[in-house]
């Protein structure tokens, strides 16, 4: 004797004569298995929102760490330039656009070099930075290292050309006094003048 074991396909009523019959409506046929990947869906779609919270954290602090760095760059430039404090207000002590001439000489390896101990200052609160907030941050002070010192340049080859302007005119003048007092009278000062064009001549 064989044992059925009733399945959907063959439970019910079974083929009686010429007629087909349906099988009964069982529990077999309507069973569906349980949704066992409901809490880990739930899950992923938890996890996908913590993460993109904490990108939307990390963005407002690069943000926030950016501006930062811009406003203190901005403000250093302003003073040590312009001699002014955050307000605009001046400091006393004026800027290094205020040198003039020699005291002006080297003006761009200072700045240069103090431009570089203020970024140092940075370091720490930047550190916090994500790897594109760095990348921005590099540009940023590139740029406005760039920007300083082409200006800073510019100025130190303005005040190097009215120092050498100025002691030109001076060496002019002192020639054109010691000319004047070199020669007993305007006769030999002609002869000297006349031997001084035959001699370049």
């Amino acid at each position: 004797m064989a044992i059925r074991i009733p399945t959907p396909d063959v439970q019910g009523a079974q083929r009686l004569g010429g007629m087909q019959a349906q099988a009964a409506d069982t529990p077999f046929q309507r069973l569906t298995m349980p949704d066992t990947t409901f809490n880990s869906r739930m899950l992923q779609q938890l996890g996908e929102s913590g993460v993109q919270f904490a990108n939307y954290l990390q963005e407002q602090q690069d943000e926030r760490l950016l501006l930062e760095l811009q406003a203190g760059v901005g403000d250093w430039e302003r003073s040590l330039l312009f001699g002014e404090d955050v307000t605009g207000a001046p400091t006393g002590e004026g800027g290094v656009l205020a040198l003039e001439e020699r005291d002006a000489f080297g003006l761009t390896q200072r700045v240069e070099a103090d431009f570089d101990a203020h970024l140092t200052e940075y370091n720490e609160s930047l550190s916090g930075l994500s790897r594109n907030g760095r990348q921005a941050a590099q540009e940023f002070a590139q740029r406005r290292r760039e920007a300083l010192l082409d200006q800073t340049a510019r100025y130190e080859f303005q005040q190097r050309e009215a120092y050498n302007n100025r002691l030109r005119r001076e060496a002019e003048a002192a020639a054109a006094r010691a000319a004047e007092t070199a020669w007993a009278s305007p006769e030999a000062m002609a002869a000297a003048e006349a031997r001084l064009v035959s001699a370049t001549t």
